[in-house]
């Protein structure tokens, strides 16, 4: 299914991405803001385990960690690039209300959240005075402009996807290495 090389890869998995967030995003803008997030975790770990041992078994079944993680790297680093592209494009131009949608969905989440908190300790006057609070808190600080995909959302969002995929491509180069016993010296 994937190619050999780890830009081609990435080429790959950002265009699979990119369709499945505008799959998702027609049939649901809701399940795409509240569930886009776990499915393409699912997508990256396959990818990741996928172009790891696609790239051992071109090695002769051999792999060093520092062989997996710059061919998964590189690789995961041009579909994050495209999927945040693809996001602010899908933001911006084609669904324009999912700001909104997403304000919505953190608020009412969050609302969730307190009443949960409430239902643990229920007639404790104290904390409830507690959550009426933080609700007027977040009623007050959190904006739909907060969720607006802008230049900086970019940045900080690239940054967050390669830091946070680099942590857990490191845990899974780890498991998918092999050494090559004839090279290796102890």
């Amino acid at each position: 299914m994937l190619q050999t090389t780890p830009i081609k890869n990435g080429l790959i998995l950002g265009s699979i991405l990119c369709i499945c967030a505008l799959l998702q995003c027609f049939i649901s803008k809701h399940s795409y803001v509240l569930y886009s997030g776990f499915i393409f975790f699912i997508l990256y770990i396959f990818f990741f385990i996928k172009i790891g041992r696609d790239f051992r078994n071109i090695n002769g079944g051999y792999l060093s960690f520092g062989e997996a993680f710059k061919a998964i790297f590189f690789g995961s680093s041009v579909a994050f690039l495209i999927y945040t592209v693809f996001r602010f494009v899908l933001y911006n131009f084609i669904f324009t209300d999912l700001p909104e949608i997403e304000y919505e969905a953190s608020i009412d989440l969050t609302n969730r959240m307190f009443d949960w908190l409430e239902g643990m300790a229920p007639g404790n006057a104290e904390l409830t005075d507690q959550i009426d609070q933080m609700r007027d808190d977040i009623d007050d600080q959190v904006t739909v402009d907060q969720f607006e995909f802008g230049p900086m959302k970019i940045l900080s969002e690239l940054s967050s996807r390669i830091i946070l995929g680099s942590v857990i491509l490191g845990l899974f180069c780890a498991l998918i290495t092999k050494r090559n016993p004839e090279t290796t010296s102890v």
